[in-house]
């Protein structure tokens, strides 16, 4: 009988053992899981970070490009202006032509 309960008690503590080991390597997996999230965490920051970036650059870029469109038109507008006068002023030497 006291040997029965010796067996008995020492196939609970290696049950006990056995349960701690997995639970060690549970923990650990745990961490590793934790320091994988802080990781994507950190990456996804980044990437939103340099989104935001990206966006203020793009409207930046944009303000840029209606700003050069303006100068555009108004020199198309100069040079059609140009034009009209150069027309005119053909028309008027060709008065003065004998």
């Amino acid at each position: 009988m006291i040997e029965d309960a010796a067996r008995s008690f020492m196939t609970i503590v290696e049950a006990v053992q056995k349960m701690n080991e997995e639970i060690e390597k549970i923990s650990a997996a745990t961490e590793e899981i934790s320091a994988s999230a802080e990781e994507v965490s950190a990456s996804v920051t980044d990437i939103a970070s340099l989104a935001e970036v990206a966006s203020e650059q793009t409207g930046q870029t944009s303000a840029a490009m209606e700003g050069q469109m303006a100068t555009v038109q108004e020199i198309n507008a100069v040079a059609n202006d140009l034009s009209n006068e150069a027309i005119d002023l053909q028309e008027m030497i060709q008065q003065f032509k004998i």
